[in-house]
């Protein structure tokens, strides 16, 4: 059970607008091909974090990637995700507010995790996971916790 590892209420609901109304953080990791997130029931100010991946499935409306900044785990495999590869197809890849540095190059969780994207805070920011990175950087943080436990 995932309830004791949590510092905040875990609470069902049946309905996802009731979800996602007044949530301060969302992680979604849904196999759907028609998008269940949208900037309607989901407050600006949200931060959103997404477990995808897949070429064939959109979690995300195009709106909540044109008017958040969108940071990836890895540009490259991002844009073969589903909700990346339908924006290209319309030709409004364009559009997507890829959070990037002064340089233009897009950040990612690796600039959030050295601390280089504090400006996003509060901004209703996408963390979007492409499957794999995220899947490295459990190991690495398992791994981590693990030898700490042992010097202790």
């Amino acid at each position: 059970s995932i309830g004791p590892l949590l510092r905040a209420p875990l609470r069902m609901v049946e309905i996802l607008q009731a979800c996602v109304a007044e949530a301060d953080l969302v992680f979604c990791a849904a196999s759907t091909p028609t998008p269940i997130l949208g900037n309607g029931p989901v407050s600006p100010r949200t931060h959103l974090s997404v477990m995808a991946g897949d070429p064939r499935t959109a979690q995300l409306e195009f709106g909540l990637l044109r008017d958040r900044p969108v940071v990836v785990d890895e540009p490259a495999q991002a844009a073969n995700s589903g909700e990346f590869r339908i924006a290209r197809e319309v030709g409004r890849d364009g559009e997507i507010a890829f959070a990037r540095d002064e340089t233009g190059r897009i950040q990612t969780i690796g600039d959030a995790a050295n601390g280089r994207l504090e400006s996003l805070r509060g901004r209703g920011a996408i963390a979007y996971f492409t499957g794999l990175a995220i899947q490295d950087l459990h190991a690495a943080v398992t791994i981590h916790e693990r030898v700490r436990m042992r010097r202790t």
